[in-house]
């Protein structure tokens, strides 16, 4: 593959013919190596996505991309191809969950958006104050009363202002944490009730944002970083368990297994971007010690399951590019 710290391609098309043609000739010349560092495989696959983008709305500026089909055709067998081609090179390296959110961090659409970088930079004092607040000295009864009160009374409220969605945040952060002090009494629990109630909270928060009740912008930084901030504190929680409880059982291992890597698959370009630089250093050390738990054989007995998640995690990721 032509490397990418090359001069730039030359963009100047003349005609959408030329521009396919152009597209078709990248993919005829795309190779790539048997051995590519995630950090170099992030920088070809942003590569790619500058030159698919600028063939793609070239030819939409042609009337016939509407009129007829074969221009839009065309270009997607050859960006199918090219996909297949990264996909295949991804799954054929072994990369590590470390590996995974380098790529997703540094593919993402928003990496160097300024105004995302800018809204992270002013919400993480508001995160990094939540720390401060330790997670309340009560009982497993206790902490699900409080919870389950505090979602009701939430469902009720107003919530239309900045101020109320932050508190609204803050409260639940440490209840939450609380939560996950009693996690492993509480992991066959069922609570649709808890789950239910926040979903309905967060789906109104998001409502009053559409509907400019709440700074739309600030909706979708602070829910997004709240969101990041769950993952990685119910992860770290079920490494911490895994670490210090020699006997699971089989079940159980499974469960805390599907926790401890939801923060590879669950977050989106926006997420990977809104984590902090202290939470991706924290991701890639659970990712370390997510890779030792496996060598240990304390996920499970699924003969290289890690392995195959893996792959399963970044054909997904690069298809959905």
């Amino acid at each position: 593959m032509v490397s990418c710290a090359s001069d730039k391609y030359d963009y100047n098309f003349k005609s959408s013919h030329q521009a396919l043609d152009f597209y078709h000739t990248y993919l005829t010349d795309l190779k790539l190596e048997s051995k590519v560092s995630s950090k170099d495989l992030s920088a070809r696959i942003n590569e790619w996505e500058e030159m698919r983008d600028t063939v793609l709305n070239y030819i939409r500026k042609d009337s016939s991309y509407t009129a007829h089909t074969w221009l839009s055709s065309s270009y997607s067998h050859i960006d199918d191809f090219v996909k297949q081609v990264f996909i295949n090179s991804a799954v054929s390296q072994n990369y590590t969950l470390k590996d995974i959110v380098l790529i997703k961090r540094m593919t993402s659409v928003y990496a160097k958006d300024e105004e995302v970088l800018a809204a992270r930079k002013e919400a993480e004092p508001f995160f990094q104050h939540l720390d401060s607040l330790k997670p309340y000295n009560v009982s497993t009864a206790k902490t699900l009363s409080m919870y389950r009160s505090f979602l009701s009374e939430s469902k009720n409220s107003g919530m239309g202002s900045t101020p109320e969605l932050k508190a609204y945040i803050s409260l639940e952060d440490r209840l939450f944490r609380t939560f996950l002090v009693h996690f492993s009494d509480l992991m066959e629990v069922s609570m649709p009730d808890i789950t239910g109630n926040t979903t309905q909270i967060c789906n109104r928060i998001y409502q009053k944002a559409t509907e400019g009740k709440l700074n739309a912008k600030e909706v979708m930084t602070y829910m997004t970083m709240r969101t990041n901030r769950r993952l990685i504190q119910n992860a770290e929680v079920c490494i911490r368990d895994m670490k210090s409880k020699p006997k699971m059982s089989p079940v159980q291992q499974n469960a805390y297994f599907w926790v401890m890597i939801q923060p590879f698959i669950a977050p989106d370009n926006l997420g990977m971007t809104l984590l902090t630089d202290k939470q991706y250093e924290k991701v890639c050390a659970m990712a370390d010690d997510i890779q030792s738990l496996d060598k240990r054989g304390r996920l499970g007995d699924s003969n290289g399951r890690l392995s195959k998640i893996n792959n399963l995690i970044l054909k997904l990721y690069i298809t959905s590019l």
